[in-house]
Order: C-alpha cells, then sequence, then structure tokens
C-alpha cells in the first residue's frame, strides 16, 4: 500500500502546482475589485504572485490588518454621504417631480439605500480582524487536510465562474448607465448603494464555496475510511492519525463559519435590504412596460438585468449555505458508519464516538444578524415581501392617476 500512497501525494502536489499560477492572479484581481469597492480594507500578501516559486503549493495569501485600507474605506464611506446629501439639495432646490407621491418615495427609498451602504465599508473597517482570521485559517486547515492520505478535493471553478459573470454583468451595467445618463454624479449616486450591496453579497458568496469545498472533501476522506478506496485501510495507526487530522480541520472550520456569520451579519442585512428594495421597484417598472402602461425605452434592458442579477445573487446565496448545512448534517451520519466499520478496533471506535460527541454540539448555519435565515427560507421570504409591496407600489400608482 505504500507505493500507492507516494503516488497519490505525488499526484496532488502536481495538481496543486498547474492551478496555483491561475488561482494567484485570480485571487490578486479579485482583491483590487474588492479593495475598490470598500469590502476588503486588509492587505493581502501578493508577493508570491511575481515570484517563480514552483514549490508554491498552498494556494492562500497572508492577509493583516491595514491602517491605508481603513482610511480609504472611511472617505469611500463620507464620499457616499457627501453626493448623497448634495444630490437631495440639488433635488430639492430644482423641485424635480415633487408632486409625484410615487416618484418622491422612490427618491428617499434610494437616499436611505445609500446611507445603509455608506456604512458597509465602516462595518469592514471594524470587524476586518474576524475575516482576516478566517482567510488566514484555510492556510492551517489545508496544510492539515492535504497531509491525510485520502483527502483529495475536485477542481471547483463556480468562483471563476460567478466573479468573472459579475464583473461582466456590472461593466454592462455601467456601460449602459453611462449611456443613459449624462451626469457621473447621478450615476454614482443612484448605483453605488446596489454595486456595494451586490459585491459584497458576492464576496460572501465566495467565501461559502471556499468553506464549503473544504467540508465536502472531509466528508469524502471519511467515507474511504474502511474501504478498498482508502490508501491507509489496512494501517490502523495511520487512520487514527488522519481522523485527528480531519477533526482538528472540521472544528476549525466550525469556527470559522461562526466568525463569517458574525462578520458579514449586518453588511448582508443592509445588502438584503437595498437589493429587496431595487427589485421591488425594476419589478414594478416592468410590469408597466408589459401592461403597456410605459414604452420600451433604453432603461427597459437595465430594469431585467437589474432583476435578473438580483435573482441570481440571491439564488447563489441560498445554495452554498444550503449545501454547507448539508454537508454539515452528512458528516454525522458518515461518522455514525465508520463506527460500524471499526467496532471491532477499540482505539478507533473511541475515536469516533467523541467525534461524533463533538458534532453534536457544531450546528452549522448562516443568518443576519439572527434575523434572517440565508439557507433556501430566504427565497420564500423575500418573495413574499416583494410581492406584498409590489401591491403596495401599484396603488400609489393609482393613486397618483387620480
Amino acid at each position: 500500500m505504500e507505493p500507492i500512497y507516494f503516488i497519490n501525494r505525488e499526484t496532488k502536489k502536481i495538481n496543486n502546482q498547474e492551478n496555483s499560477v491561475y488561482y494567484r492572479c485570480f485571487m490578486f484581481i479579485q482583491h483590487i475589485l474588492f479593495k475598490i469597492t470598500g469590502i476588503s480594507p486588509w492587505t493581502m500578501d501578493t508577493s508570491v504572485i511575481f515570484r517563480n516559486n514552483k514549490d508554491f503549493e498552498n494556494n492562500n495569501f497572508h492577509c493583516s490588518f491595514s491602517y491605508s485600507g481603513s482610511c480609504y474605506n472611511i472617505i469611500l464611506s463620507a464620499f457616499i454621504v457627501f453626493l448623497t446629501f448634495y444630490d437631495i439639495s440639488y433635488n430639492s432646490s430644482s423641485q424635480i417631480n415633487s408632486d409625484k407621491m410615487l416618484e418622491s418615495i422612490t427618491a428617499k427609498v434610494e437616499y436611505s439605500s445609500l446611507l445603509f451602504a455608506s456604512l458597509i465599508p465602516i462595518i469592514y473597517i471594524i470587524r476586518q480582524k474576524l475575516l482576516i482570521n478566517v482567510n488566514n485559517m484555510f492556510k492551517i486547515i489545508d496544510n492539515k487536510l492535504n497531509s491525510c492520505a485520502d483527502y483529495e478535493t475536485e477542481n471547483n471553478y463556480t468562483n471563476y465562474f460567478v466573479f468573472i459573470l459579475n464583473v461582466i454583468v456590472t461593466s454592462g451595467i455601467i456601460t449602459l448607465r453611462i449611456m443613459t445618463f449624462e451626469s457621473l454624479t447621478v450615476l454614482f449616486v443612484r448605483n453605488s448603494a446596489y454595486f456595494i450591496s451586490s459585491w459584497v453579497t458576492i464576496q460572501y458568496v465566495l467565501l461559502l464555496n471556499m468553506i464549503y469545498k473544504r467540508f465536502k472533501g472531509i466528508n469524502s476522506t471519511l467515507s474511504k475510511l474502511g474501504t478498498n478506496r482508502s490508501v491507509i485501510s489496512r494501517s490502523h495507526e495511520s487512520v487514527i492519525d488522519d481522523i485527528n487530522k480531519i477533526k482538528f480541520a472540521y472544528l476549525k472550520l466550525s469556527d470559522m463559519c461562526e466568525d463569517t456569520e458574525t462578520f458579514y451579519g449586518l453588511s448582508i442585512l443592509i445588502s438584503i435590504f437595498i437589493l429587496a428594495v431595487k427589485s421591488i421597484f425594476m419589478l414594478y417598472q416592468i410590469i408597466l412596460i408589459s401592461l403597456h402602461v410605459h414604452a420600451i425605452d433604453d432603461n427597459t434592458y437595465l430594469f431585467i438585468i437589474f432583476l435578473l442579477r438580483n435573482v441570481s445573487l440571491y439564488m447563489i446565496l441560498t445554495t452554498n449555505v444550503t449545501k454547507i448545512m448539508k454537508q454539515n448534517k452528512d458528516t454525522s451520519k458518515i461518522i455514525n458508519l465508520l463506527r460500524d466499520r471499526y467496532s471491532m478496533d477499540e482505539r478507533i471506535e473511541k475515536k469516533l464516538t467523541k467525534f461524533s460527541v463533538n458534532l453534536l454540539h457544531l450546528r452549522v448555519e448562516f443568518t443576519a444578524c439572527d434575523i434572517i435565515p440565508l439557507d433556501r427560507t430566504l427565497l420564500a421570504i423575500i418573495t413574499g415581501t416583494t410581492a406584498t409591496y409590489l401591491i403596495i407600489v401599484v396603488q400609489f400608482y393609482i393613486n397618483d392617476l387620480n
């Protein structure tokens, strides 16, 4: 069995080397974009990207607190607040659409969204150490898991796809907005809240997918133990050693989930509110166009893109949360199955029993400030809320006509 174990470890090493260059470049571009948006105030050690280091096997960058990034976030928040009040005073003095109740409410909602969005960069400054610890913990966990004989992870390109697709969509929306609006100030004021909220959601999704990948790898590794698929099935000492490593990684991943939920709690709650409100008004405009109340113009395509993107963000967020929670439940079932496989080995069974007891106190879940669950339940909540407020908005439109 030893030669098989050696080949397995070498294969994992080669695969890491093949993917490391692309992954490092991807993480660098992602970090820069997030920093511009104000959702990455920390600094990341990206010097390895420019090194010709073929022995670089761990694709995780070390993050640390950044004073310059924190100052940038403060300036960004202050700039958003300044432009918000500037736009309020400008519209108030020009009396644009002041006689329309619905448009007045729409403007107030947009300004409220902007003020809420300006809080997100500040929240990131206050809580950044939580996410720094989470990002740095990936390296420790991966080192532990990669030293397990049976541990393997599938090539997962979900993060690449989600990130690149949203860059393309964001670029398209900005282009259409520039073609629609004459003033860049109006462009920034009316869209900054939406863009910050959407990228917060995307960043959350990318992190959740990284956590899910490791939970899935752990369950896959545990499933192999005691079977012919395991390269250490005849070595009880190796089995015990791998169980200890997997248990350590699993406990750390659970702590990371808790820290991640705490970090994103308020930010994702604000983002859900902003995106939900935006969806209501976009859907309202689309309904009016479909009923031939409003004519089709350049904004129609923006309404559709905005709505589709919001729906996709909700879908991928809730999907990732649900998948992690499912993997967490599956681990208990796998451990109980392993206890039956190793019932004749007292030491291994004792280890698995302790692991099983620990799992009873480890319930992985994600909520927004313990108010809104982020699993598939969120879709039902948003659908019901959107339908309710859409009826209210339509009633306002009828009152305007009268």
